[in-house]
């Protein structure tokens, strides 16, 4: 169920350390997860990637995210 998806998502990334959830947003359709937002590191934006490649029921990860530092 996607809604079960985007709420493991919230809950995950807003425990991670190292990732800024309020930078990302995201989408669940058939288990397929779109990524979208800012990154301030490619760091962050692979380890949140990760986080949600691994829930359950996640059948893709498209990461749509970009990288922009802080000015």
């Amino acid at each position: 169920d996607d809604t079960v998806i985007e709420t493991k998502i919230n809950a995950l990334l807003l425990d991670a350390a190292g990732v800024n959830v309020t930078n990302f947003r995201y989408r669940s359709i058939n288990g397929h997860v779109f990524l979208f937002g800012r990154a301030l590191s490619t760091q962050e934006k692979s380890k949140a990637a990760a986080i949600v490649r691994n829930i359950e029921n996640v059948r893709s990860v498209k990461n749509l995210a970009k990288v922009r530092a802080k000015k």
